[in-house]
């Protein structure tokens, strides 16, 4: 007899720390053939089906066809979806307390790990049978939801490590930045000092994570900027994604050809379709104080020598 067991769902899930460019990452990469971007899912429960925000392909997410056929096929319609009980374990599962106990398997959270669990199960398959066998991109970013997703059951999960220099993290989070698909209203921010503390964790987890045995792929922000189409060939191969010869038509020297995604939340450049031109972003150089390079580059040191960011007098101030 054939063995009918569905076979694993590859999902790429970009892990790191906010504003390290993981949108243009996860963008670049669902425009690959045989990808599937949907930005960060894990706000799905919350930003699609209770607030209806709008997806990456310009409609409203109840309006998506994308998205309603994924609900039918994975739920039987996402009415029959609790989306309160669905918000509420992320909330209870997502918290950086929980770290511990989600690397254990679950700990005192596992009946509620098994309950999410399922749920994550039945959304990822419900995007890879719509998306026609694609992989799915996963640009959730965050460690908890990470943990998550290693533990779904007829899931592979691969982590693409994405690191950028602290200081351009650092010196993002303080900018004000509106967001077009909230009305306006800006992302949040974030001092420098905090946001060194949260990249040094962020990333010796991240880096811990593979070490445990997820497959991790790192990737760093300024190599990605400098050569694309060299990083994105790299990710696909580490993902085992179809190799056509045509598989980096879209990537032209800096220039790269973003296609329409399904993405629930993210950087407000998830809207943007059709060519953009990939620039390194080092406006830190100029735009941050002296005290506060010194203040970044203190906190994050270790972990700056650890990615090859070899300090310099401007890391000094």
């Amino acid at each position: 007899m054939a063995d009918r067991t569905p076979c694993p769902v590859r999902v790429a899930y970009i892990g790191g720390t906010g504003r390290s460019g993981s949108t243009l990452v996860a963008r670049s990469l669902g425009s690959a053939p045989g990808m599937c971007s949907v930005g960060e899912l894990c706000w799905l429960w919350s930003y699609g089906l209770v607030h209806d925000r709008p997806c990456g392909c310009g409609q409203a997410f109840s309006a998506c066809p994308f998205w309603t056929a994924v609900g039918d096929e994975a739920f039987g319609g996402w009415e029959q979806v609790d989306a309160d009980r669905a918000v509420e374990l992320r909330r209870r599962l997502q918290r950086n307390k929980n770290v511990p106990a989600l690397w254990r398997g679950g700990g005192s959270r596992s009946a509620e790990l098994a309950e999410y669990g399922d749920l994550l199960a039945a959304l990822y398959r419900g995007i890879h049978v719509v998306s026609g066998g694609e992989i799915v991109v996963d640009n959730s970013k965050q460690l908890v939801a990470a943990l998550v997703a290693r533990s779904v059951p007829g899931v592979d999960l691969r982590v693409v490590h994405l690191v950028r220099r602290s200081h351009g993290v650092a010196h993002s989070w303080t900018k004000h930045v509106a967001r077009s698909d909230m009305g306006g209203n800006s992302m949040r921010r974030r001092s420098p000092g905090r946001t060194a503390a949260r990249w040094t964790v962020d990333n010796a987890l991240f880096e811990a994570l593979g070490r445990s045995g997820t497959p991790r792929h790192t990737l760093r922000y300024e190599d990605f900027v400098e050569a694309p189409a060299r990083e994105l060939d790299g990710m696909l191969d580490y993902l085992d994604a179809p190799s056509d010869a045509d598989r980096l038509s879209f990537v032209d020297g800096l220039d790269v050809t973003l296609a329409t995604d399904h993405s629930v939340w993210g950087n407000p450049m998830r809207l943007e379709t059709g060519p953009i031109r990939v620039r390194p972003d080092v406006g830190w150089r100029t735009g941050m104080s002296a005290r506060d390079r010194r203040v970044v580059t203190t906190l994050s040191l270790p972990g700056l020598v650890r990615h090859g960011y070899v300090p310099d007098r401007s890391d000094a101030g």
